[in-house]
C-alpha cells in the first residue's frame, strides 16, 4: 500500500520559510499604553526604593522635609555655575548613599530637565536675546535688517554668554528635580502625608493629594486592562480608524466611570463619618540620629549658599 503521508512531514529538517523582511508598524495606542504602564512601574519602583536601607531612608520624614525644602531654596537662589555644580555633586552623593538606582533616577531627572530646562532656555543662546561674543554664527546678512523698528544684528549666532545662561537654568532645574525625587524615592507617601499634617498643611489639600495619587494608579491600570481586553478579542493589530473610534469611546467611558467612582467613594466616606479632618497617629519624637542628619544637611546647604 502506498504511503499517503506528505513528504514535508517525513523530512527531519524542514527548510525554513522565507517570507522576506517583516515590517510591522506599532500602533500609537500601544505606545501610549507603555507610558501608562511606566506610571504603574514607577509607583512600584518608588515603593521599592523607599523600603531600602539607605542614608535618607533612615532619616525621619519631618527632618527630610525641612532639609529638602531648604536645599530646594538654595538651588533656586544660587544662580552661579560653581554653587550649582557643588550642589549637584552633593545630591549625587546623597542618591548614591541612599542606594538608589542612579540610572533610573537620573534618567527621569534628565528627561524632565531637557524638556523644561534646556529646551525652554535654548533661544537664549542666540545673540538676539543674550548679547555677547558670537562663537558659532548661524546666519549672516549683507545689510543689517530691522523687524518693526527693532534692529537685528548682521550676524545671528550662538554666544558664549547665552550658553552660560542655558547651563545655569538647566542645572537649576536638575537640582530642583533631584531634591524632589530624592524625597519621593526615599520616603513612602503615608509618611509624607503624616509629616505635612504635623506642619499644619490643610487637611483638604492632603486629602486631594492622597486621592489623586491613588486614582492615577487605579485608572492607569483600568485603562490598560480595557485595551488588553479589546486586543484579546481581535486577530492582528487594529486598524487606524478602529483605533481612533475605540480611543474616543474609551475616553468617554473612562470619564463616566471616573465620575461614578468618585461619587461612590465620596458617599462611602460620608457614611463612615467623614468630617473633612484627617486623623493620623503621631510620628513620635525625633531621634538623635535624625537631628545630626538634619544638622549635616543644613550645614552642607549653607556651604553651597555661602560659596
Amino acid at each position: 500500500m502506498k504511503d499517503s503521508v506528505p513528504p514535508f512531514l517525513l523530512s527531519k529538517n524542514a527548510p525554513p520559510i522565507d517570507n522576506g523582511p517583516i515590517r510591522s508598524r506599532r500602533p500609537f495606542v500601544d505606545g501610549a499604553l507603555d507610558h501608562i504602564g511606566s506610571v504603574i512601574t514607577a509607583t512600584y519602583v518608588q515603593w521599592e526604593f523607599a523600603s531600602k536601607k539607605g542614608l535618607l531612608q533612615a532619616v525621619d520624614c519631618r527632618v527630610k522635609l525641612v532639609c529638602m525644602l531648604f536645599l530646594l531654596v538654595v538651588a533656586t537662589i544660587r544662580n552661579d555655575l560653581a554653587p550649582a555644580l557643588v550642589l549637584s555633586g552633593l545630591l549625587f552623593l546623597l542618591a548614591l548613599l541612599s542606594r538608589l538606582d542612579l540610572l533610573v533616577f537620573y534618567r527621569r531627572v534628565g528627561v524632565l530637565a531637557f524638556l523644561f530646562g534646556f529646551l525652554i532656555a535654548l533661544p537664549a543662546a542666540l545673540n538676539l536675546i543674550t548679547k555677547g561674543r558670537v562663537i558659532f554664527p548661524i546666519v549672516t546678512f549683507r545689510a543689517p535688517p530691522t523687524f518693526r523698528l527693532f534692529p537685528i544684528p548682521p550676524t545671528i549666532g550662538i554666544t558664549a554668554e547665552g550658553l552660560i545662561v542655558i547651563a545655569r537654568l538647566t542645572l537649576r532645574v536638575i537640582n530642583c528635580l533631584s531634591v524632589s525625587f530624592l524625597l519621593l524615592y526615599t520616603t513612602p507617601l503615608p509618611q509624607i502625608i503624616r509629616s505635612l499634617k504635623v506642619f499644619r498643611v490643610p487637611d483638604t489639600l492632603l486629602l486631594v493629594l492622597l486621592l489623586t495619587y491613588k486614582y492615577i494608579f487605579i485608572f492607569s491600570a483600568t485603562l490598560e486592562d480595557m485595551y488588553l481586553a479589546m486586543k484579546s478579542r481581535l486577530v492582528g493589530s487594529p486598524k487606524g480608524r478602529e483605533t481612533e473610534d475605540w480611543t474616543a469611546g474609551r475616553i468617554v467611558s473612562l470619564f463616566r466611570r471616573t465620575q461614578t467612582r468618585c461619587e461612590d467613594v465620596f458617599r462611602a466616606m460620608v457614611s463612615r463619618g467623614l468630617t473633612g479632618n484627617i486623623m493620623l497617629p503621631g510620628p513620635g519624637p525625633l531621634k538623635v540620629v535624625d537631628l545630626y542628619a538634619g544638622l549635616c544637611l543644613a550645614i552642607l546647604g549653607g556651604l553651597v549658599l555661602w560659596i
